[in-house]
């Protein structure tokens, strides 16, 4: 397989695995470590479903999307840190530390897989990156604009 196919999977795999923990495993442990009875905490599935349910923990997750795409990441802050060090509670890791390196790792593998030559001239160099990326947030700057002048003034 080319590498960069296994990069590809590796970042993809890497992303699917901090959305789990971000949607399914943090408001679990977060309910846990509040010691609520296990038979009172909702399915995982329903945090899933109902991002209410979310919202009562993290509030950032009642804006949606619209803080990744404004550039506004500091308000991701209440599940993705940078503790350092261990959990009183259950003498491991920081969950949201866990979250942080997947979500980073994640990105670092899928720019990466971007970047690999191969013998036909697919791929791209770290110039050809930045470009494409300023020009996907010029663009969804532009439709959040349109959108929110469509909502408001019409």
């Amino acid at each position: 397989m080319l590498n960069h196919h296994l990069t590809g999977l590796l970042g993809l795999g890497s992303l699917s695995w901090a959305g789990h923990q971000i949607h399914v495993s943090l408001p679990i442990n977060q309910f846990l470590n509040a010691a609520v009875d296990p038979k009172e905490i909702p399915l995982p599935h329903e945090f899933i479903l109902n991002r209410d349910l979310l919202a009562q923990l993290y509030p950032s997750f009642s804006e949606g999307a619209i803080l990744f795409f404004t550039l506004n990441w500091s308000k991701y802050g209440e599940f993705l840190t940078f503790r350092r060090g261990l959990d009183p509670v259950t003498g491991g890791l920081w969950l949201t530390d866990i979250i942080h390196h997947h979500l980073a790792i994640a990105i670092l593998f899928l720019i990466a897989s971007h970047m690999y030559r191969t013998n036909w001239g697919i791929g791209y160099n770290i110039k050809d990156i930045i470009y494409i990326y300023i020009y996907i947030y010029i663009y969804i700057y532009i439709y959040i604009y349109i959108y929110i002048y469509i909502y408001i003034y019409l």
